[in-house]
């Protein structure tokens, strides 16, 4: 494995162990929505930021419906995560779309780990 890919699979083993050290530490403090709302906030603006950049750097823009479809998908839980942190309420329907999210996360995290370390690639980039 090359020394950039070791550097992926390392974030990304970082961010998966974020996501469960922060749902422990909601179980144990009784903040879990709270702590749910920022990490999903971090990520989504972290993947929105990151495709920015990527379609800044790139010359000719092709866009997919499934690439669109994500893009609007973490757009609407940036705003949601927003919302809940600035209104301090709790409704139901906010703690199970933090949690689902969040859930959907982790697993997408654990995806992508459990390809990095099936598959072996020449460069990941």
């Amino acid at each position: 494995m090359s020394r950039s890919d070791q550097g992926v699979l390392f974030i990304a083993l970082a961010a998966a162990g974020t996501h469960i050290s922060a749902f422990i530490a909601g179980l144990v403090t009784n903040r879990l929505p709270y702590f749910m709302s920022i990490l999903n906030l971090v990520c989504s603006l972290v993947l929105v930021l990151y495709w920015i950049q990527k379609q800044v750097r790139i010359t000719q823009h092709i866009f997919e419906t499934r690439e669109m479809l994500v893009l609007c998908l973490e757009i609407t839980v940036v705003t949601v995560s927003v919302y809940s942190l600035a209104s301090n309420n709790w409704n139901t329907w906010l703690k199970v779309f933090q949690y689902i999210v969040s859930g959907i996360h982790l697993l997408v995290l654990l995806a992508f780990i459990l390809f990095m370390l099936t598959f072996k690639m020449k460069k990941l980039m």
